[in-house]
């Protein structure tokens, strides 16, 4: 089932609205859903990973497990067209530019593995490469 592209909703050709399908829905959706404060979304107080404000926090030893699990329930709980085969996160002890976290998955509807990388830049957001 096709969805609405995000964020270039319309194809400037046509002036149809776009669609989306197969991975790059998964992709998108996963973009979306970690990329989202958890109450950010009207109408779905849960939606969302909060990961961005969980990446500012302060940083202890279980830090990094503390984001894959993060990372892979939002996954699982809004992204039901994929699994989640790993996550890297290479951060420092303090964020700074450059820091990614990577999620390799496995796409359910077309059998082929993806990759969506997120990095905080130079003014500390968090975004995706």
């Amino acid at each position: 089932m096709p969805n609405i592209r995000f964020p270039n909703m319309f194809d400037g050709s046509s002036g149809k609205v776009a669609l989306t399908y197969g991975d790059d829905l998964n992709r998108q959706s996963l973009k979306a859903v970690l990329l989202s404060n958890i109450g950010e979304l009207m109408g779905d107080p849960s939606y969302g990973s909060d990961l961005k404000s969980c990446l500012f926090e302060i940083q202890s030893p279980m830090f990094k497990t503390l984001l894959q699990q993060n990372i892979a329930e939002a996954a699982n709980n809004w992204v039901k067209g994929i699994k989640i085969n790993s996550i890297e996160i290479s951060v420092s002890d303090e964020i700074k530019e450059n820091d990614k976290i990577v999620v390799y998955y496995y796409s359910k509807s077309t059998g082929e593995n993806g990759i969506i990388s997120l990095e905080v830049t130079n003014d500390g957001k968090l975004t995706t490469i």
